[in-house]
């Protein structure tokens, strides 16, 4: 599968209001049970989906696709997928998914490693 099949996997399967979903109490929501996990959510799939996803799979996907358009960052998608950081890395290379590293985390680290080489 490459960058644009992946996409439109991901379209396909999230409803298209995925960002502005208001789920009713009834429909399989439930309250936190552990610190620093706010939701448990319950999804319907249609059936050719639901047989070829296995609930990690589905939790990879919609980790990739929130990190994707950034709507997570790399630490929040890889606790989503249930992966470490380096684990999630790996899954975006082999999709041959761009990391957002910019001009302004270069610079952060490059402070981060200049202070460290100081002490």
């Amino acid at each position: 599968m490459d960058l644009s099949d992946y996409f439109h996997f991901v379209r396909d399967w999230l409803p298209a209001n995925f960002g502005q979903l208001k789920v009713p109490e009834n429909v399989g929501l439930e309250q936190p049970r552990s610190p620093g996990h706010l939701l448990t959510m319950q999804l319907t799939l249609p059936e050719n989906i639901e047989a070829r996803l296995t609930p990690a799979n589905a939790a990879l996907h919609l980790a990739i696709g929130l990190f994707v358009t950034e709507e997570a960052t790399l630490g929040q998608a890889a606790e989503i997928a249930g992966l470490s950081q380096a684990a999630f890395l790996k899954e975006l290379g082999q999709r041959r998914i761009p990391i957002h590293y910019g001009p302004e985390e270069l610079a952060e680290d490059l402070r981060l490693v200049e202070s460290l080489g100081a002490r």
